[in-house]
């Protein structure tokens, strides 16, 4: 009898040491992969915040048959909608990627003789026509095509930085992160200049998880460009 309780004991001993053990190595690996998996859950929700903060919907304008039009000073297309009074519109002569002179009068768009297909981009806040329209009797013409898409925009990006850099509370609320996360962009061209990245010291914090992600963009000239965003959570 005493033997068998013994053996009882020893087992019951073993088992709550099994327990224990069990307890033990939850502790020290569940932690990380919980910390790996709420990272996971705040990048992704900031760079969905980013995505949309960046982006903003556009008309683009396509006319292919620019090249038969000759012998005008100028030409002239309706907008795509009728108030555009506070809208930027560029003009880009996709056959030698070349700006064209243009500007909108009332409901007109009016651009300077060009050669080629060509796309009028147009925009509340993001393009700068650096080209002086210089028509005066402008001749009106029909379009090939008219459609609003979403793009992300060069200028969008560089304000969402300015906002980080000038009002980083505000901007935490509007993404909805946490009080006891913190978290840093910085958005990265093709030649490898960085904006944003001066106001991360990187020194003052002890543990930070990194991540990336490449987006493809209008430049403020209406050119296709890619860069890329990097978010750093602590």
């Amino acid at each position: 009898m005493k033997n068998k309780k013994g053996s009882h004991v020893g087992m019951v001993l073993s088992f709550t040491l099994f327990i224990i053990f069990l307890i033990f190595v939850y502790t020290i690996v569940g932690s990380p992969i919980k910390t790996r998996r709420e990272n996971e859950n705040i990048f992704q929700d900031i760079q969905e915040k980013i995505l949309d903060d960046v982006s903003e919907e556009i008309y683009v304008t396509r006319i292919s048959n620019f090249e038969l039009l000759t012998g005008e000073d100028c030409y002239e297309i309706s907008n795509p909608e009728n108030d555009f009074s506070e809208i930027n519109s560029i003009v880009i002569g996709q056959e030698l990627d070349e700006e064209i002179g243009s500007t909108i009068e009332g409901d007109l768009t009016k651009i300077n003789p060009s050669m080629g297909f060509i796309k009028i981009y147009y925009s509340e806040t993001s393009f700068e026509n650096t080209e002086e329209f210089n028509g005066t009797n402008c001749k009106l013409i029909g379009v090939d095509s008219i459609f609003k898409e979403e793009r992300i925009l060069e200028k969008k990006i560089i304000s969402l930085i300015e906002k980080m850099a000038n009002n980083y509370s505000l901007l935490k609320e509007e993404f909805g992160i946490g009080g006891n996360v913190d978290f840093h962009l910085e958005f990265n061209y093709e030649n490898e200049t960085k904006i944003g990245s001066s106001e991360f010291n990187e020194e003052l914090k002890r543990e930070v998880f990194a991540r990336s992600f490449f987006i493809s963009y209008l430049a403020s000239h209406a050119r296709e460009k890619t860069g890329r965003f990097l978010i750093r959570v602590w």
